[in-house]
């Protein structure tokens, strides 16, 4: 997809659909994106009406008469919102590696579950099934920041009241090794540092 903006329109192109219309604006500082039509629909959209749609929402949005609803609760909707309410501001890379990691190592546990009904608990056993799996804290750390953000979104839209990932705690790792040596072997290797 290629996006295009111009004073909150921008335009999307799909393979499946075409062009489509998305309009951007700012409600209480955040932004909110509302999908318009598609360029040759049975509503005849044209970038002319999409902006006359865009002036009376940002009409209705100044008066407070506006809400963003997220009909499908389940986490993996909410991560998609969150991904597409945050992809102008972040790098492509940076999004698709998000999506990958989540698609990886979140999203196949929480099969399509409220975002509502996944507590503390939920997400400490996922988080030690990663770290059990063999990847390190760090990785299991990035999943606990996507997971947060995540519900910090669903928290905003008032899709959910709490952030269950303040609850997961991450292992400290310790790569320290002991060996013991005798006299003569600390000897050889003082001999060798030096």
């Amino acid at each position: 997809m290629t996006d295009t903006q111009y004073e909150g329109l921008f335009t999307r192109q799909s393979e499946r659909i075409g062009k489509a219309f998305v309009i951007c604006f700012r409600v209480n500082g955040k932004n909110r994106y509302k999908s318009v039509g598609y360029e040759g629909d049975r509503f005849g959209m044209t970038a002319k009406r999409v902006f006359v749609i865009k002036e009376k929402l940002r009409e209705k949005a100044y008066h407070g008469d506006i809400r963003i609803p997220i009909e499908i609760r389940a986490f993996e909707k909410v991560f998609e919102r969150y991904i597409e309410n945050v992809r102008p501001l972040q790098s492509a890379k940076h999004i698709a590696i998000k999506c990958y990691a989540c698609g990886k190592h979140i999203l196949p546990y929480t099969f399509n579950q409220q975002i509502t009904s996944l507590d503390t608990a939920f997400w400490q056993i996922i988080i030690n099934r990663m770290l059990t799996s063999g990847l390190a804290p760090s990785t299991a750390g990035k999943m606990k920041k996507i997971i947060k953000k995540t519900y910090d979104y669903a928290i905003s839209c008032k899709i959910a009241t709490e952030n269950p990932s303040t609850g997961i705690i991450i292992p400290k790792y310790d790569d320290e090794v002991e060996i013991d040596l005798t006299d003569a072997e600390t000897k050889r290797l003082y001999d060798i540092i030096r």
